[in-house]
């Protein structure tokens, strides 16, 4: 009886490793897709990678200073996320011109720490820690603190 329920215990350790199984696989820059490539290049050059994860077909950057960038399967940007430092002008810039605006307008002594963007909105953190929700187009939704 006490080797039925050791087997059973492997089997059920094995089957409990095998959906925990993560799929992260440390790669090279190189290996990103070059629209990611391109964006790191263009606003994080100065910055020293410490690792590029690839995990079900997306990439992670993370950056020495703590900064990550998220990339989706294509190589375009979903979340830059500057851990609490300056988001680069260069990235701000590439948001429709009605985010900053509001962000000056509203919040003149506070700047960008994080992006998210998505299909249908953008989510900013601030600094002073208010998250910022906007549209697709970059009209202002709703403050979430």
């Amino acid at each position: 009886m006490k080797k039925i329920l050791f087997l059973f215990g492997l089997f059920c350790a094995s089957i409990l490793g095998i959906g925990c199984e993560s799929h992260d696989k440390n790669i090279t820059f190189s290996e990103l897709p070059q629209q990611a490539q391109n964006f790191i290049n263009s606003h994080f050059a100065e910055r020293q990678i410490s690792f590029v994860i690839k995990e079900d077909g997306e990439y992670e950057v993370r950056f020495n200073d703590g900064t990550k960038v998220d990339f989706s399967r294509k190589g375009e940007w979903e979340t830059v996320d500057c851990n609490h430092l300056q988001m680069p002008q260069s990235v701000v810039d590439l948001l429709p011109k009605s985010i900053p605006t509001y962000i000056t307008t509203n919040f003149a002594d506070s700047f960008i720490t994080k992006i998210e963007r998505e299909k249908r909105s953008y989510n900013i953190e601030l600094n002073n820690g208010l998250e910022l929700e906007f549209n697709s187009n970059g009209d202002f939704r709703r403050i979430d603190d």
